[in-house]
């Protein structure tokens, strides 16, 4: 092998490992792509995740009100049940005393 076809290897494998360089480059872009592809997936699933939870939060909230509120009537449904009960016994035992 004579110095220019030696020079000639050496330029094509140069021009070779430029190729595979370029290729790897772009798989490596590609990769990147794709891994920010999926983290902006991922992001807006977080996202939507939390919109789920504070909408949550909130529908719990009106809810425990709302159990309150019905508690409080219930509890003065009671306390009013409770005094008439009282009452009748009251009358009752004047009755039944008399």
């Amino acid at each position: 092998m004579n110095l220019k076809e030696l020079n000639d290897k050496i330029i094509d494998s140069n021009n070779e490992l430029e190729e595979k360089k370029e290729q790897l480059e772009n798989m490596e872009l590609k990769k990147n792509n794709l891994s920010n592809k999926e983290l902006q997936e991922q992001k807006e699933l977080l996202t939507a995740i939390k919109k789920l939870n504070e909408e949550i939060t909130e529908n719990q909230k009106i809810r425990n009100e709302y159990l309150e509120k019905n508690i409080k009537n219930i509890e003065n449904g009671n306390s009013t049940i409770l005094q008439t009960l009282r009452g009748t016994n009251i009358k009752g035992n004047r009755t039944n005393g008399n």
